[in-house]
């Protein structure tokens, strides 16, 4: 009698921990950004400048002033041996011609 509680026990346990037959649905990002142009007179390209007129006003004057705060960084750092004395080591990336 005791072998058959334990049975229902371990039968009723394991069908408590079954996996659900409907997972919840995933959940997928994109990359991509698209502002309604048709692309044809700049493509898919990557965007070089920030005047580019795939980006939006806010998008723009962000880039602008990421570009102006690293102008300003920078000039800290006129030449290598300034960035070596910094700290900085190099990654070599100069010896594959970039």
């Amino acid at each position: 009698m005791v072998s058959l509680v334990a049975a229902v026990v371990v039968v009723v346990s394991v069908g408590a921990c079954t996996r659900p037959q409907n997972p919840p649905p995933t959940t997928t990002t994109s990359t991509t950004m698209n502002h309604g142009h048709d692309g044809t007179e700049h493509g898919d390209g990557p965007y070089i400048s920030p005047d580019d007129p795939r980006l939006t006003p806010e998008q723009q004057q962000r880039a602008k002033d990421l570009i102006a705060r690293t102008q300003v960084g920078m000039r800290k750092f006129p030449n290598e041996l300034s960035l070596i004395g910094a700290g900085y080591q190099s990654i070599k990336d100069s010896d594959s011609g970039y």
